[in-house]
Order: structure tokens, then C-alpha cells, then sequence
């Protein structure tokens, strides 16, 4: 009786079972398209920064030295700049990101 649903005039109507078929698609495709977003927090050890500047230096927004080691001082702006690359280029590996 299903079948029936796609008749006209005794003949199957091609264009609803391609009607049918695409919203199923489109249905499909909302379902399964989440988007899953994160924030990333930086964070300094500062038993092992030595200062060098190099994380101000790519992301001003989010680090800066003060008496000699680095502060996170906007660590909601990872979005603004380029936090791994300052993990990245740390010569003493004391920043680090978290995905939140």
C-alpha cells in the first residue's frame, strides 16, 4: 500500500519519489551536521618561562611580560591570534592550551 503513495494514473510520478528522496536527504544532512565549537585557554608555567617574549610577540592580545615572565592577559582572544603557534615556539615549552 506504500507503493500506492507514488502512483498517478496507474503509473509511478517519478518526480514525488525524488521529492520524497531529497527531503529525506536534507533531513538526513540537518541531523547530522553539528557543529561542535571550542574555546581554547592558554596557560603559563611560570617555574619554567624565562621571559624571552617570543608568545607577546605572536599574540599581544593574549600574553604579556611583566616582571620578567609571561601573563596570560586575555585568554578569552585565542580566536585574535595564533595560541598554538605560541605553544609552538616557546623555547621552554611553558605555554600550553586547553580546549574548553
Amino acid at each position: 500500500m506504500g507503493a500506492m503513495k507514488f502512483r498517478k494514473n496507474g503509473k509511478i510520478n517519478a518526480e514525488n519519489i525524488f521529492l520524497k528522496e531529497k527531503t529525506a536527504i536534507i533531513k538526513l544532512n540537518l541531523s547530522f551536521s553539528k557543529e561542535v565549537f571550542y574555546v581554547l585557554k592558554p596557560a603559563i608555567d611560570w617555574d619554567t618561562c624565562v621571559g624571552c617574549g617570543a608568545c607577546t610577540e605572536v599574540c599581544p592580545e593574549v600574553f604579556q611580560l611583566r616582571d620578567d615572565k609571561a601573563y596570560v592577559i586575555g585568554p578569552d582572544k585565542c580566536n585574535t591570534c595564533k595560541c598554538e603557534e605560541a605553544v609552538d615556539i616557546c623555547p621552554v615549552q611553558a605555554i600550553s592550551v586547553t580546549e574548553e
